[in-house]
């Protein structure tokens, strides 16, 4: 998934790339069981046929911001000498 190869890119090991994976896993599984579907039905019932594609992009702009700020959200930054 994404938390475990941004962990891995990052220069964790994989253990701590694994547990970086389980502890934020199902808060971000849960925001996108609530996001996703109210995107998605109001993309094809509400949006006409020729938009539906920018909707999804700017959902997914959105969407991506969101994991950027979870996936950095509990990062210790080492203090300046």
């Amino acid at each position: 998934t994404v938390i475990f190869n941004l962990g891995l890119l990052e220069g964790y090991s994989i253990k701590e790339s694994y547990q970086k994976l389980k502890s934020q896993f199902y808060e971000i599984y849960k925001g996108s069981i609530m996001y996703w579907p109210i995107v998605q039905l109001t993309n094809f019932y509400l949006v006409p046929l020729n938009f539906r594609v920018i909707v999804v992009q700017l959902a997914a702009f959105f969407w991506n911001s969101f994991l950027s700020f979870k996936t950095n959200q509990y990062k210790t930054i080492p203090p300046l000498e």
